[in-house]
């Protein structure tokens, strides 16, 4: 009847509201529960979780992205492996005051035990830009320094032990040298196995660096 009340009017806006209400408590839950995991996960560890930021801003957001952005760091992890200080932490990209879940990745980050010259390797193919190689081919085609300040620093940190390290079900894509710390990250959400695994192998690494570069 042309009378009657277009009900479908009100119900579209209304199961619309319903269904971010409903979207919203899941993803809260949902969220709620990794980092009820993660907090489990670092206290077996002996480990301190945070779900808010308590990790420096610099180095660690231009070492990833670079310059000029907006980031927050989230479920933040810090401890020690065997005698290393470490911190590992969802980082996001932030847009419009919303974070970018595809534009986050996680950083973990060791400690070294004295301050080395900023050097950038990649997994990739062939020479990176800086040009720098080193003695062994297969390294050289496997990984690639994408920039270093101190050229003859960076060949002395890569010793044969390192690069074999690297060779080895290396974890992620990207590893710097960033002064105090040796900084990995990958961009794709690993368990919590991964974030230990990664942890390991970054502190196996520093223990196979030659002992004189921490003469300082």
């Amino acid at each position: 009847m042309s009378g009657d009340f277009p009900y479908f009017i009100v119900a579209i806006p209304i199961g619309t509201i319903l269904l971010i209400g409903i979207c919203n408590f899941l993803w809260y839950r949902h969220a709620g529960r990794h980092s009820r995991r993660l907090a489990t996960f670092a206290r077996r560890n002996g480990w301190a979780y945070s779900k808010g930021v308590f990790v420096p801003w610099s180095p660690w957001f231009d070492v990833v992205y670079g310059e000029g952005g907006r980031f927050r760091a989230e479920d933040c992890i810090r401890g020690r492996w065997k005698d290393t200080d470490f911190v590992a932490f969802m980082l996001y990209e932030v847009k419009d005051d919303k974070k970018y879940f595809k534009d986050s990745c996680l950083v973990v980050a060791v400690e070294l035990p004295a301050v080395m010259p900023d050097a950038y390797l990649t997994h990739g193919t062939g020479p990176g830009a800086s040009g720098l190689s080193f003695e062994w081919n297969d390294f050289n085609t496997t990984w690639k320094v994408d920039w270093c300040v101190d050229d003859r620093a960076t060949h002395a940190f890569f010793a044969p032990r390192v690069m074999q390290c690297l060779m080895q079900d290396w974890p992620t894509k990207h590893l710097r040298i960033s002064e105090h710390f040796l900084v990995t990250w990958d961009e794709e959400m690993c368990d919590l196995e991964t974030i230990k695994h990664t942890i390991e192998c970054l502190a196996g690494l520093i223990e196979c660096v030659p002992r004189f570069l921490w003469v300082e």
